[in-house]
């Protein structure tokens, strides 16, 4: 998984949304246990915008992205799946101070979304690395 933060960086040059961007550039990182790419945009996209574009209320997209790709690493293995989500929630909070999409861009506006997309790859590339 060495290379997600990489791939989440031409997905986001690409225009994909934060929780498309996070979860296919930790696919393209690690493709074993992987549905296709059309397949995780679909299962990304609601969660753009905060899940739902409810942006000042709604969960980052990029933890939503992240959390979703843990679910798929770790298919087998429930416990080590809820555990990474907790990593990478505990981790993201800790690094921003929340993980709501509109309290996190309103002071810095989108450019913060690019490190939102990184930080939560870094992190599940640091629990599946641990």
């Amino acid at each position: 998984m060495d290379n997600v933060e990489k791939y989440i960086g031409i997905l986001r040059e690409e225009k994909c949304s934060c929780s498309h961007a996070t979860l296919l550039g930790i696919a393209r990182a690690h493709p074993e246990n992987m549905p296709d790419t059309q397949t995780l945009k679909y299962v990304s996209g609601a969660f753009r915008g905060g899940i739902g574009k409810t942006f000042g209320e709604g969960t980052c997209g990029a933890v939503s992205g992240a959390v979703v790709a843990l679910g798929l690493i770790y298919a087998e293995d429930e416990k080590s799946a809820c555990d990474g989500a907790k990593y990478v929630y505990d981790g993201f909070k800790n690094h921003f101070g929340t993980l709501c999409c509109g309290k996190i861009t309103d002071e810095f506006g989108k450019k913060r979304c690019n490190e939102c997309c990184q930080v939560a790859g870094k992190l599940v590339q640091d629990f599946v690395n641990r």
